[in-house]
C-alpha cells in the first residue's frame, strides 16, 4: 500500500452538495424564521444596508433589523387597522357610510401606520448617518489641527491618534471614529495601519475617509506626516471659508421662504377670510380662529424645525454642569472607607446642589431661571385678579385690556429673564473666545522664554485683563495650592464652558505629556481659536440683515392687520345693509358684524406673528431660537401698544 496521498480522490456527487445546502437551509430556517433565513441567503444584496448600519452605530445584524422591521411594523399595521376599523364601524352604526367603506377605512389606516413604522425604521440608519456625517465633517478641521499641533511637538501618529480618541468630551463624534480603530488595535490585535483602513472603509464621512486615505498612503510610502498634516488642516480650513459661504446664501433662500410663506401667506389668508365673513356672516370666524391659533403656529414650528442647526454649528459637547471647584481625591485614601461615608453624605446630584447652593444652581444655566420667573408670572396675574388690579377677563368687549393682563403679561415676566440671562450669557461666552488667542500668544511667548506651561500660566495670570482674567487668576491659583497644571486646565474647562475652549484646553494638556517645548502646539491652537472666532463673526454679521427682514416684515404684516381693523371693519360696522350685485355673490353685505370678535382675531394674530417671527429672527440670525426671544417678546409688546393706541 503506498504511503503517497490520494491525490485523485473523486469530487462530491452533486447531489450530496444540495443535500449540504439543504441542511443548512433547514438549520437557518428552524433558529430564525422564514424571513431572517431568507435574508440571510441574500446578504449580498444587503451590503450597502449594512454599511449604512455600521456607519449609524447600530449593532444588529441587516438580518436580524430587518426582521424586526417587518415585525414591528406589522404589529402596527395591526394595531392601527383595528382602530381604523373601530371608527369606520361607528361611523357604519350611525348610518353615515356603508360597511365596505367602513373596512375599507381600516384597512387603509392600517397600510398606513404600518408604511409609517417600517419606512422610520429602513430609513433611521440613513438619517442616523447622515447626522453623524454632519457632526464628524464640522469637527475634522479641528481634529487634524489637534492631531498636526502634537505632531509638531514630536508625538507619533498613532499616540497622538489615540490621544485624540481618549478626548470624546472635546471631539465627539470624530474622537469615537478613531476610539474604534484605537480598540481594533488593542482588543481585536490589529495592526495599525489595518485599524485606519477598515475605519476608512466604515467611516460614514467621505471626508475623514479621504483625509484617512492620503495619511495611510503617507505613512506606507514613508512620507512626512507632520508636513501631510499641516497641508491637510490649511485645506479643511479653506474647505470651511467655502461652506460657509454656501450656508450664507441658504440662509438667503430661507429667509425668503419665511417671507412667503409664514407673512404673505397668512396675512391673505386673513384678508379672504375677514371678507368672506362680512358677506357670509359668522361662519368664517371658526376658520379664522384655525389660520391664527393653528396654522401660523404650526407653519413657525414646522420652518423652525427645518432651519434648525442652520445658522449654528453642530456641537459635540454637552456641557451640563460647571465645575466644582474640589480638588482630586489622593490616591492614597482611595480605599478609605470613611471616604466613601463621606461621599455619600455629600450626594453631589442635582436635588443637592439646588438645596446646598441655590443661587449658583440657578446661575448655571439660563432656563433654569424659568422655575423662579415661571411661578412669578402666575402669582402675579392670580394675585392681581383676587385683589381687582387686574380686571376681570372680557375677551370680546376689551380684547387689548384683557389680552395684555392674561397673556402678554405673564409671557413677559416668564421670558424675560430667561431671555436677559441667555442674551448675557451669549455675550460672555464671545468674549471669552475673542480673548482665548491672545491667552494663547502669551502662553506661547512664554514657553519661547523657556518657562513650563504651570510658570506661564502664573505668569499670564499676572498680566491678564478682560474676560479671561478671573478664571485665568483662578486656575493659577489652583496650581499654587498643589493641584497639577492639566487638572487646573481641565477646571478652566469646564467652567468656560466654551466648544473652542475645550479642544484649545485638551490640545496644551495632551501636548505637555509629550514634551516641555510647547510653543509649536500652543501656536496652532491660538490660530485654530482666531479662525474659529473670525468665521463666527462673520457669520453673525453676513446673518444681521436676515434678522431686520423678518422684523421688517412683522411690521407690514401688523400695519395690514391694523388697516383691516380700522378702515375696513370699522367702517362697514357703521353702514346700513347695502345689496351687492358685482361678482358672483349678489349678497347683502353684513352690516351688523361682531367686530369685536374680529378685533380680538386681529390682536391674536399679531401676537403669534411676532412671538413666531422673533425666533425666526434668533434662528437665522444667531443659530438659536433662544437668541430670538428678544424680538419675541419686544414684538409682542409692539402689538399690544399698537392695537391699545390705533385700534
Amino acid at each position: 500500500m503506498s504511503d503517497r496521498p490520494d491525490t485523485d480522490q473523486p469530487a462530491p456527487e452533486r447531489g450530496a452538495v444540495d443535500s449540504t445546502t439543504d441542511v443548512r437551509e433547514t438549520v437557518h430556517l428552524r433558529r430564525y424564521g422564514r424571513l431572517r433565513a431568507a435574508i440571510k441567503r441574500r446578504q449580498d444584496r444587503f451590503e450597502g444596508y449594512r454599511r449604512r448600519l455600521n456607519q449609524a452605530r447600530i449593532g444588529v445584524p441587516v438580518d436580524l433589523y430587518l426582521t424586526r422591521t417587518v415585525a414591528v411594523a406589522g404589529r402596527t399595521a395591526l394595531v392601527t387597522a383595528a382602530i381604523g376599523l373601530a371608527i369606520g364601524l361607528i361611523w357604519w352604526y350611525r348610518g353615515g357610510i356603508g360597511w365596505p367603506y367602513a373596512v375599507g377605512i381600516g384597512v387603509v389606516i392600517g397600510i398606513l401606520g404600518g408604511g409609517i413604522v417600517g419606512g422610520w425604521r429602513l430609513g433611521r440608519p440613513v438619517l442616523n448617518a447622515r447626522r453623524r456625517r454632519a457632526r464628524i465633517d464640522y469637527l475634522l478641521p479641528y481634529g487634524v489641527a489637534y492631531l498636526y499641533a502634537l505632531s509638531q511637538g514630536g508625538v507619533s501618529l498613532f499616540e497622538a491618534i489615540r490621544a485624540l480618541a481618549d478626548a470624546r468630551a472635546e471631539y465627539g463624534a470624530l474622537a469615537a471614529e478613531f476610539e474604534t480603530a484605537i480598540n481594533d488595535i488593542d482588543h481585536l490585535g490589529a495592526a495599525p495601519i489595518g485599524a485606519l483602513e477598515a475605519l476608512k472603509d466604515r467611516t460614514a464621512s467621505d471626508a475623514l475617509a479621504s483625509f484617512l486615505e492620503g495619511l495611510i498612503g503617507t505613512v506606507e510610502s514613508g512620507g512626512n506626516v507632520t508636513r501631510y498634516l499641516e497641508s491637510q488642516s490649511e485645506e479643511f480650513y479653506r474647505e470651511v471659508e467655502r461652506e460657509q459661504s454656501a450656508f450664507l446664501e441658504e440662509v438667503a433662500l430661507y429667509a425668503e421662504l419665511y417671507v412667503g410663506l409664514l407673512v404673505v401667506a397668512p396675512i391673505f389668508a386673513v384678508i379672504v377670510l375677514v371678507v368672506v365673513g362680512v358677506i357670509g356672516g359668522s361662519g368664517a370666524i371658526l376658520p379664522l380662529a384655525a389660520v391664527i391659533y393653528g396654522g401660523v403656529p404650526l407653519l413657525t414650528a414646522g420652518f423652525l424645525w427645518l432651519t434648525a442647526g442652520l445658522a449654528r454649528a453642530p456641537t459635540a459637547i454637552a456641557r451640563e454642569h460647571a465645575d466644582s471647584g474640589r480638588l482630586p481625591v489622593p490616591e492614597s485614601v482611595t480605599n478609605d472607607e470613611r471616604l466613601d461615608r463621606y461621599l455619600r453624605h455629600r450626594a453631589p446630584g442635582r436635588l443637592a446642589a439646588l438645596r446646598e447652593r441655590p443661587v449658583a444652581w440657578l446661575r448655571g444655566r439660563p432656563i433654569r431661571v424659568l422655575f423662579v420667573s415661571a411661578p412669578v408670572a402666575i402669582g402675579v396675574v392670580i394675585g392681581g385678579a383676587a385683589t381687582g388690579l387686574l380686571t376681570p377677563p372680557a375677551w370680546t368687549t376689551q380684547p387689548v385690556v384683557t389680552t395684555a393682563s392674561y397673556v402678554v403679561l405673564p409671557v413677559t415676566i416668564t421670558l424675560g429673564p430667561f431671555a436677559m440671562r441667555y442674551e448675557r450669557t451669549v455675550r460672555r461666552d464671545r468674549a471669552r473666545g475673542r480673548a482665548l488667542p491672545d491667552l494663547l500668544e502669551q502662553l506661547s511667548g512664554a514657553n519661547r522664554q523657556g518657562l513650563t506651561l504651570a510658570e506661564g500660566l502664573e505668569l499670564t495670570a499676572k498680566r491678564a485683563t478682560g474676560a479671561l482674567s478671573t478664571e485665568l487668576e483662578r486656575a493659577a491659583n489652583d496650581v499654587r495650592w498643589g493641584a497639577a497644571v492639566g487638572e487646573a486646565f481641565d477646571r478652566l474647562r469646564r467652567r468656560l464652558r466654551l466648544a473652542s475652549g475645550d479642544r484649545t484646553i485638551a490640545l496644551l494638556t495632551d501636548a505637555s505629556r509629550y514634551s516641555s517645548n510647547l510653543y509649536r502646539a500652543i501656536d496652532i491652537a491660538a490660530q485654530d481659536a482666531q479662525r474659529e472666532h473670525e468665521l463666527a463673526a462673520d457669520r453673525r454679521s453676513e446673518t444681521q440683515s436676515y434678522v431686520v427682514i423678518v422684523l421688517i416684515s412683522f411690521g407690514l404684516y401688523l400695519f395690514m392687520l391694523v388697516v383691516i381693523d380700522r378702515f375696513f371693519l370699522a367702517q362697514l360696522a357703521v353702514l346700513p345693509e347695502v345689496e351687492v350685485t358685482a361678482g358672483v355673490f349678489g349678497q347683502a353685505l353684513n352690516a351688523t358684524i361682531d367686530r369685536s370678535q374680529y378685533r380680538l382675531l386681529l390682536l391674536h394674530a399679531a401676537l403669534v406673528q411676532g412671538f413666531g417671527a422673533g425666533l425666526v429672527a434668533g434662528e437665522l440670525g444667531e443659530g438659536s431660537w433662544a437668541s430670538g426671544l428678544k424680538y419675541s417678546l419686544a414684538s409682542i409688546l409692539v402689538a399690544t401698544g399698537v392695537f391699545a393706541l390705533f385700534v
